[in-house]
């Protein structure tokens, strides 16, 4: 019971990332990034996560580390896991970006 409940050092990082450090920091991605490449950690499907991904992609000083993350998760999933992951967060962003064009 302890080992099914036990999380290990990296998946506290994991944790301590995605929760504590902010979406503007890039030091997030990266470290991000890292500890997908390395640990089978299920990626978090939580809408924000996604948004706030997708998002970076636009913003210059976030691209490089936003790209590495997004092609880290890529690599990860066939197309339908992308699909069903990535889909109503894609539809979110080009439905806004196509309103803000009116």
């Amino acid at each position: 019971m302890l080992q099914k409940h036990k999380k290990t050092f990296i998946d506290n990082v994991y944790q301590i990332c995605l929760q504590d450090m902010s979406w503007q920091n890039e030091t997030k991605y990266i470290i991000l990034t890292e500890i997908l490449q390395v640990h089978d950690i299920k990626v978090q499907t939580i809408q924000c996560f996604l948004f706030e991904l997708c998002n970076s992609l636009t913003k210059i000083s976030l691209r490089c580390g936003g790209t590495k993350l997004y092609m880290t998760i890529l690599r990860k999933l066939n197309e339908a896991e992308w699909k069903e992951m990535f889909g109503k967060v894609i539809k979110f962003v080009i439905d806004r970006w196509e309103s803000e064009k009116q």
